[in-house]
């Protein structure tokens, strides 16, 4: 079993919107267990972080000020 407080989460955003909403969702959900999150903003042009302050839990935003992506694969 996982004591609360224990488990911390690391989200890396980009345009994911819903996406984002919904695993934050089932993540504060889970019973017996407190979470702390973390997201780094990838430079999202969309509503991603709109859709966290309704969720009404503390989250680490870290945001960048440009989109770094992903490196080209050969």
């Amino acid at each position: 079993m996982i004591n609360a407080a224990d488990l911390d989460v690391v989200i890396v955003n980009y345009n994911s919107g819903q996406m984002l909403e919904q695993c934050l969702t089932h993540l504060f959900s889970m019973p017996g267990i407190t979470v702390n999150v973390s997201i780094i903003d990838n430079n999202s042009i969309d509503d991603s972080l709109s859709l966290i302050e309704p969720l009404n839990q503390p989250i680490t935003v870290i945001l960048s000020l440009i989109h770094i992506s992903e490196p080209t694969r050969r």
